[in-house]
């Protein structure tokens, strides 16, 4: 018993940790584990974010029997998602991505908006 309380007092005090690396006079909103849950909830259970699972042929949510989904590079992220989904990326990416958790790269791609090439004479896209 004592043993999960110090694992689970590691886990706290480690998603109360700035991300590795940041800058000190950013003052960036904490990850709390209770704002983590209430995030992953919110994405995973909005109706555009479950839409663009598996680039929109993804299986049904988990709330009609599918197994649970988390965002990944394969899934589709439209703006209505991105609403949702950037603010857990702000608050919480870098602090899951250095502890390396795993999948966080795939997250860290999910709703990213690639730069937009150029070349001479032909337009951005």
């Amino acid at each position: 018993m004592a043993a999960r309380r110090g694992c689970a007092l590691a886990l706290l005090t480690l998603l109360q940790q700035p991300p590795l690396g940041a800058p000190q006079q950013q003052a960036a909103e904490l990850c709390h584990i209770a704002d983590l849950f209430a995030h992953l909830t919110a994405i995973t259970t909005d109706e555009e974010c479950l839409a663009g699972r598996d680039g929109g042929r993804g299986p049904p949510p988990s709330s009609e029997g599918g197994a649970p989904w988390y965002p990944s590079s394969m899934d589709d992220c439209n703006a209505m998602c991105g609403v949702v989904f950037e603010p857990f990326w702000d608050q919480c990416g870098d602090m899951l991505t250095n502890a390396q958790m795993g999948g966080m790269e795939e997250m860290g791609v999910f709703c990213a908006i690639p730069a937009p090439t150029c070349t001479v004479g032909e337009p951005a896209g």
